[in-house]
């Protein structure tokens, strides 16, 4: 009975031993084949700008001043897009939506139904879901 299970302790070790023998070969092999294509490839390529997480590494030097991460730069755009918005009339102070007077009264002053609101219905209308219109799909 001893010597049943001192020969599976020899196999077993034999068999762990072969196994993590041809491990170390194939890891060997694949190493030796993995080479780049070509030298290009090991260069290290900047990412193009706006880089969206600031990353002190790649973004160029500006000091002792951290670079902005993402809440800062949504504050700032979101700022400069308010003081557009309010350049057009778009919004007002309090940061509501608002409409351009002169656009509200060139809307306003027209009649009900908009220009040409009569002649709508007379245009031509799709004829399928081909998107042409009955005129356009008329054989000749």
């Amino acid at each position: 009975m001893f010597r049943w299970f001192l020969s599976l302790l020899v196999v077993t070790l034999l068999t762990q031993a072969m196994l993590a023998a041809g491990l170390t070969a194939w890891v060997k092999h694949e190493e030796q084949r993995d080479v780049l294509p070509s030298k290009m490839y090991s260069v290290r390529q900047v990412p193009p700008e706006p880089r969206l997480i600031p990353n002190p590494v790649d973004s160029p030097a500006t000091g002792r001043v951290p670079p902005r991460g993402p809440m800062e730069t949504l504050a700032v755009f979101r700022e400069r897009e308010n003081r557009e918005l309010q350049k057009y009339g778009l919004e007002d102070r309090e940061g509501m939506p608002a409409l351009p007077a002169n656009a509200v009264a060139a809307v306003t002053s027209q009649p009900a139904g908009g220009a040409g609101a009569g002649n709508a219905l007379m245009l031509p209308m799709p004829s399928s879901p081909s998107g042409g219109t009955a005129e356009e799909n008329r054989l000749r």
